[in-house]
């Protein structure tokens, strides 16, 4: 296991996903084109055989499922699947599996992203940070309200901020019509 430290020296020079400490939520992005692809919150498994991550959800991908392609070769030999494609650059990234071995079976239906396409980098929070925040019924309902008024607060001034650009455009239009 690739200690803390190193991780985050590698991810700092923009290498490629290495080995994650279990407790670091770390966001994953498209080696070509930087668009954001998810995090380790969503992770089901890191392949190693495939040098692949599993993850359930992913944003900013395609899926390619006009016709399946089939493994000929290495443990997913005899598997079906649809390409993965970053919605950035088009570059294939992964693959989603429809049938698989026995021993896959886990990341059927699941994003299998190759790993010589991904760029990581770790959050600063942690999942214990967010489990211990996330177990206070209270503290989510007072940081829910917060949310909320600020919302609130957000969407008046932009009415009033709203309001004085019309007040502005009808007087800069006036002096623009005489």
């Amino acid at each position: 296991m690739v200690s803390d430290s190193e991780d985050l020296k590698q991810t700092e020079q923009g290498n490629k996903l290495s080995e994650t400490s279990s407790k670091k939520i770390f966001v994953l992005q498209c080696a070509h084109c930087k668009t954001l692809l998810g995090d380790t919150c969503s992770l089901v498994s890191a392949q190693v055989e495939l040098s692949a991550i599993v993850l359930s959800k992913a944003v900013n991908i395609a899926v390619e499922d006009s016709n399946f392609e089939i493994s000929n070769n290495g443990i997913d030999s005899g598997s079906a699947f649809h390409l993965v494609k970053c919605s950035g650059c088009s570059n294939v990234i992964g693959r989603c599996y429809k049938a698989t071995p026995r021993s896959l079976d886990h990341i059927r239906d699941m994003f299998t992203l190759f790993e010589d396409n991904l760029l990581s980098y770790p959050l600063s929070c942690s999942i214990e940070n967010l489990v211990t925040e996330g177990t206070k019924e209270d503290n989510q309902n007072e940081t829910l309200y917060e949310v909320k008024s600020d919302i609130r607060a957000m969407q008046q001034m932009l009415v009033i901020l709203g309001d004085r650009i019309l007040r502005m455009e009808s007087k800069f239009s006036k002096t623009n019509d005489c």
